[in-house]
């Protein structure tokens, strides 16, 4: 094989190719993207609707049967599902394994355009992708002294939510604890009867007098200022002055009809305790395929931040009290001590068999040279170290040293026949090569076959396969190029130092 003759002969080019291969291996290695588990992409397109106040009877007959109508029309759907809760419908599309989310998202959107009939106090239908509700990959808990849940909530939709939706790589913050605050309005249907007023008019006026609407611009020298007519209400006051005007009727302000109450609150769905106190905790949820340790770097930084800057002073605290961060770094140092354990214990078995010191130190050169490459293709190839990639790494690291022992070995053999140092490396090499190749393939087709499944078990284990299938394929290369490189000048030494004593 002329190739290894080469790499044998011209040391140079080898060796700065392993310097780039371990100086990219390490940069992929800081930048690959770092979760607790793969990212699954089920091919799922979810549509929610939300209409306030109404039951969950009322939101399956006037939403959820007239979407589905539509949505039965979607093409590629192998399942269904829907549900019907108080002020909210969600209809789950699961489509077939390979679909693309994008091209159904927009064959989903077109079908609810179709649909003319829903209630006009609905809200708009909006689309996801995914699972409705992903797990977090953190919980930040606030605690004010003094302070209920109710006004740490409105504090921390206000001012706190922003600061951590603006983190790289977060999709969403959720809010837990606490009641938000609502206006209500409540009403004497005897005193609305008595008027000739309708519930429905009631609430068409109250939507249509609480909102703020554009009224242009206004150009003065060389400024330009925005108008608007301020309409939403702030104080009961404002309610109450409301005047309804129905031709042919006397006028009626709302005063004569309603009770109001702007600083109401919503029914509480959640219940937070910290440490015996009332509290909330925010939920923090990532994008696809971003990095979990840089955004919980990122939240530490920022909970830090607002404490220091801006809660103290309000007697209140922030604290994570969970993040993925902490089992990926336990689970990366795991491997840190499964690579070294692996590699001492390599060493020993070729002193023992080989009885030279020297077998040390190449294959001390060749397993981190197969295993940091790995995650340059790792990184090329969009993938994420997690769990799953650090198993297949953790099983690659014992297979690492199967090529490179086999060829030193035979170019041992070929030395101890009294050939020189690069003869004994050229005629051991070549003799092994092929069979080190067949063991490498039969090594690959086992796990190749999984990244053709498109199923979730197939994405959940296509980490490991890669991991796997990559590692061992450059320990052939490495087997084949720096050990009978490495190996040549190593015996040559070796023979100079005894043939001067």
């Amino acid at each position: 094989m002329n190739f290894i003759g080469f790499c044998v002969r011209h040391a140079v080019p080898v060796a700065v190719g392993v310097i780039l291969a371990l100086l990219f291996g390490l940069i992929a290695m800081y930048r690959i993207p770092r979760q607790l588990t793969p990212t699954v992409e089920v091919p799922v397109v979810g549509v929610e609707v939300r209409h306030l106040g109404a039951a969950p009877q009322d939101m399956e007959t006037a939403v959820v049967e007239r979407i589905e109508e539509q949505l039965n029309a979607v093409d590629g759907v192998r399942e269904m599902t829907s549900t019907s809760e108080e002020n909210v419908a969600d209809i789950r599309l699961e489509f077939d394994w390979g679909t693309d989310r994008n091209i159904a998202g927009v064959d989903v959107n077109n079908k609810l355009n179709l649909v003319r009939d829903l209630p006009k106090d609905a809200d708009k239908p909006v689309i996801y992708f995914g699972e409705r509700f992903a797990h977090p990959i953190a919980f930040v808990s606030l605690v004010g002294e003094g302070q209920t849940s109710d006004d740490l909530r409105q504090y921390a939709v206000d001012v706190l939510q922003p600061y951590f939706k603006r983190i790289p790589g977060v999709s969403r913050v959720d809010v837990y604890g606490g009641r938000e605050r609502e206006a209500v309005v409540t009403f004497d249907p005897y005193r609305l009867a008595a008027h000739r007023v309708t519930p429905m008019e009631l609430a068409d006026l109250l939507a249509r007098e609480n909102r703020n609407t554009p009224a242009g611009r206004i150009d003065e020298d060389k400024g330009r200022w925005p108008v608007r007519t301020v309409g939403e209400f702030r104080i009961n006051e404002d309610i109450a002055a409301v005047v309804l005007r129905r031709p042919g009727m006397p006028d009626v302000r709302l005063a004569d009809l309603v009770n109001a109450d702007v600083d109401a609150f919503k029914d509480a769905e959640n219940y937070v305790r910290i440490d015996g106190s009332s509290g909330l905790v925010l939920a923090i949820q990532k994008k696809t395929g971003e990095n979990v340790v840089n955004i919980i770097r990122e939240v530490h930084k920022t909970v830090a931040a607002l404490n220091r800057d801006l809660l103290a002073r309000r007697k209140m605290t922030l604290a994570v009290e969970y993040d993925e961060a902490a089992y990926i770094d336990q689970a990366i140092d795991l491997l840190k001590e499964n690579v070294w354990i692996s590699a001492a214990l390599a060493g020993l078995i070729l002193v023992f068999f080989l009885r030279s010191l020297r077998a040390i130190l190449t294959i001390c050169v060749a397993i981190p040279i197969s295993f940091i490459s790995t995650f340059l293709f790792m990184w090329l190839m969009d993938r994420t170290l997690n769990v799953i990639s650090l198993a297949g790494l953790a099983f690659a690291v014992g297979m690492l040293v199967d090529n490179a022992i086999v060829v030193l070995e035979n170019i041992y053999r070929h030395r101890e026949m009294g050939k020189s140092a690069v003869q004994a490396a050229l005629d051991g090499a070549q003799e092994v090569w092929l069979a080190v190749l067949a063991s490498t393939l039969t090594t690959v087709a086992v796990f190749i076959p999984v990244l053709f499944i498109q199923e979730e078990a197939g994405q959940l284990f296509r980490d490991i396969s890669l991991a796997i299938a990559i590692s061992v394929t450059l320990s052939l290369v490495v087997s084949v190029t720096v050990v009978p490189m490495l190996t040549s000048r190593i015996l040559r030494t070796a023979a100079a130092r005894e043939a001067a004593e």
